[in-house]
C-alpha cells in the first residue's frame, strides 16, 4: 500500500476502519459523518484502485454488502 499521505482524511478514515475488520457501509457512513454519495464515490475510488473489495454476508432476511481490505500483494 502506499504512503497514508496519498490518502484523503475520508480514505484513512475508511482504511483505518477496515483495518480493525470489516464493515457494512452504513457503518462506514457513520464514521465519516459525510454525505452518502461521498462515502459512494470514495467507496468506489478505493475499489479501483484494488485497496479494497466488497462481499454479501447472507442473514436470515437479507444480503448485507460488505467492505475489506484486500490483502496486500
Amino acid at each position: 500500500m502506499t504512503s497514508d499521505n496519498s490518502f484523503s482524511e475520508i480514505e484513512r478514515i475508511i482504511l483505518e476502519a477496515l483495518r480493525q475488520g470489516d464493515r457494512t457501509q452504513g457503518e462506514l457512513f457513520d464514521l465519516i459523518v459525510k454525505s452518502y454519495p461521498t462515502l459512494t464515490q470514495t467507496l468506489r475510488k478505493l475499489k479501483d484502485r484494488k485497496l479494497i473489495e466488497t462481499y454479501f454476508v447472507v442473514t436470515e432476511t437479507i444480503p448485507i454488502l460488505t467492505y475489506r481490505l484486500l490483502p496486500k500483494s
